[in-house]
């Protein structure tokens, strides 16, 4: 059975081109724009975490999909 938000977010990920598209267009102080980015980071990576899916069909998905998004997280930070 495929998750639809694991599908939705590796999506989005696989068609970013840059951390904006992943985190948005954020206001603010600087330690505001990354407070802001860090909350969309741990919301989309409680979604995707691979350990969510161990045994199951979307594993590899989860890992790709969580390995993008550390990537922009680290562009970001």
């Amino acid at each position: 059975m495929e998750n639809a938000e694991l599908e939705r977010i590796s999506t989005s990920l696989n068609h970013a081109h840059s951390p904006e598209e992943i985190f948005g267009s954020l206001i603010g102080t600087q330690a505001e724009m990354l407070e802001g980015a860090r909350r969309i980071f741990r919301q989309m990576a409680k979604a995707v975490h691979p350990d969510l899916y161990e045994g199951t069909a979307d594993f590899d998905k989860a890992g790709l999909a969580f390995k993008k998004l550390v990537q922009f997280w680290e562009q970001t930070q």
